[in-house]
């Protein structure tokens, strides 16, 4: 079964938030690395170029 564009957009906007929260808790730890990571994970996340894994 496809998801429907609207059940993409939900999953995607749970991601990003979960990524938001860890780099909150990454930035509050101090782990840059870390942190930089999670940075990248967000622009991919918030990119038009994004597609979920199946």
């Amino acid at each position: 079964m496809t998801p429907r564009p609207s059940d993409i957009a939900e999953q995607r906007g749970k991601l990003i938030k979960l990524l938001e929260n860890a780099m909150d808790l990454a930035e509050d730890l101090a782990e840059g690395k870390t942190a930089y990571l999670i940075e990248r994970a967000l622009d991919e996340a918030r990119s038009q170029q994004f597609r979920p894994r199946r």
